[in-house]
């Protein structure tokens, strides 16, 4: 996880590095 602001991003893995 990069940023704590980037929480909503963990349950819609889209393109980050899930």
């Amino acid at each position: 996880m990069s940023q704590p602001a980037f929480q909503p991003f963990n349950r819609r893995p889209k393109s980050n590095h899930f």
